[in-house]
């Protein structure tokens, strides 16, 4: 739906820290059920994005879902969100392995379910990485994979004002 440029956003201007603790209240059971603790970092002042909310909600669940999925070595999730320049920088970290420089180049390719010869079987279609990327990108932003000294860090930008194209109507409707 996405791809065919059948999914319609709603872009408004969304305070990310409440929207970060909405779904840290979501995510709790996800997390704690994989034995982890999940740390919100929310910011120390108001951050406004331009986005949809709702698809800012799913990209952040997918990620702290697959934290706790594939978090098997350490103890922690985190969740946190700054000022980047223009933009916002949304960030879900772990502690665990992380992800083998060799696979990093696959991370956002749908359906490529990375280690799963080598890991305990893990439920998923594999299309949540590159779902979140298309997702992000029809906001505007950005999403990547960075390796901390330990774990793996996931991150996505979104704008703090509106793009100024020609794709979008007075509404804040737009198709992605």
């Amino acid at each position: 739906s996405i791809e065919s440029g059948g999914a319609e956003l709603n872009l408004e201007q969304i305070d990310l820290g409440e929207l970060l603790k909405e779904v840290h209240g979501l995510a709790v059971p996800i997390v704690a059920a994989a034995g982890l603790r999940f740390v919100l970092e929310p910011p120390a002042e108001p951050l406004f994005a331009w986005a949809d909310r709702r698809r800012v909600t799913q990209v952040m669940l997918n990620l702290v879902s697959n934290a706790a999925k594939y978090n098997r070595t350490g103890s922690l999730v985190r969740l946190a969100c700054e000022p980047s320049g223009r933009d916002i920088r949304v960030e879900v970290e772990d502690d665990g392995a992380g992800v083998a420089s060799t696979e990093v180049s696959r991370l956002f390719t749908p359906f490529d379910r990375l280690g799963q010869q080598s890991r305990a079987k893990v439920d998923g279609t594999g299309l949540g990485l590159a779902l979140s990327k298309r997702l992000v990108e029809s906001m505007g932003g950005q999403i990547g994979y960075e390796a901390p000294a330990q774990g793996a860090r996931f991150w996505f930008t979104l704008p703090t004002r509106p793009a100024m194209r020609g794709d979008q109507s007075k509404s804040g409707k737009q198709r992605a």
